[in-house]
């Protein structure tokens, strides 16, 4: 059994390699969604989740001083890196932010969800600076991806939407 309760095996189900499963659920017989679902644990550290963090600072899903509350937070999780606390500290541009890391961390994601980050920095009240898409865009893009939403209240579980 993977760590959602879903066997890891069969017609709908998939390994991607990168620590996420494809799911396809079914209501009747019936597809009626494909789902990505995440596999890093939400309490412990992971580049992915790392890589997720860092995406939504970029997009201005959240700010410098949540970004390093998320720092303290995770500081807490027995596999934290010590790079965490020179994060804690980061105070450059965030351009520079992966020097202080040593590497790019990845999360896989689509335009969807960068543009669904968008939309919570909109919903929050920021316009980023060179969003792409409109704000009533963003929103639509976040409404349609609700399993961001999700992902974001559960890694910022700090921040009331």
């Amino acid at each position: 059994m993977a760590e959602t309760g879903r066997p890891e095996t069969g017609p709908e189900t998939g390994r991607t390699g990168n620590g996420t499963d494809l799911f396809s659920g079914y209501i009747g017989g019936g597809v009626i969604k494909r789902w990505r679902i995440v596999m890093f644990q939400i309490k412990n550290y992971s580049d992915e989740q790392l890589a997720f963090v860092i995406t939504c600072l970029f997009h201005e899903s959240i700010d410098t001083p949540e970004f390093k509350d998320w720092c303290v937070k995770i500081s807490e999780s027995k596999d934290a890196p010590s790079f965490i606390y020179d994060l804690m500290a980061f105070d450059g541009p965030l351009f520079k932010i992966h020097q202080s890391i040593g590497y790019v961390p990845y999360w896989e994601h689509t335009k969807d969800d960068e543009y669904a980050l968008y939309g919570i920095a909109v919903l929050r009240g920021t316009h980023p600076y060179d969003m792409p898409i409109s704000s009533s865009e963003a929103l639509k893009s976040l409404k349609k991806s609700s399993e961001i939403m999700d992902l974001f209240s559960k890694v910022f579980d700090f921040i009331k939407l």
